[in-house]
């Protein structure tokens, strides 16, 4: 009878044990899986629950809404087609396929406009993200290790 109790004990911290080193692994499997992240200017104090920030992106990449609440202009940079933070962020955030992107921003701005939003490396978007108060872009985790101190973290994903 002792033996039996003994067993139990056992197994039920054994058990316990299992679990929590699980879960503790989950959560540390889905921080590592944020690969990206909607970077802005520091000056930049817009925050929000996950829904809005999400929504205020979405709309800010299209041009539904040109501006951050207290009438800052927000300009979204992006990369040259083909960029895997954006390819990610087109399929997961967006919820749209490259090309119907590509076709949607043809439509809403012109080429002119297009061409200055467009940079070629990750380096130019950090650079005018810490220069323009209402910039706003996406950048790779990989490519940007350290995040300079005149942009913040809007969002990861």
């Amino acid at each position: 009878m002792n033996s039996f109790r003994n067993y139990v004990l056992f197994f039920s911290k054994a058990t316990l044990v299992l679990f929590f080193s699980l879960s503790t692994f989950a959560e540390q499997i889905e921080i590592d899986t944020k690969k990206f992240m909607v970077i802005v200017n520091y000056k930049n104090n817009y925050n929000s629950n996950k829904d809005n920030l999400i929504n205020k992106v979405k709309f800010l990449f299209f041009g539904n809404t040109k501006e951050w609440p207290g009438k800052i202009p927000a300009t979204f940079y992006i990369k040259a087609i083909n960029d895997e933070a954006f390819n990610f962020f087109y399929k997961n955030v967006l919820n749209e396929d490259n090309k119907i992107v590509e076709d949607k921003l043809q439509k809403k701005f012109n080429d002119i406009s297009m061409k200055k939003k467009i940079k070629d490396s990750t380096r130019e978007i950090v650079n005018v993200v810490a220069k323009e108060i209402g910039a706003i872009s996406i950048v790779s985790k990989e490519e940007v290790k350290k995040i300079p101190a005149n942009i913040r973290v809007l969002y990861e994903f």
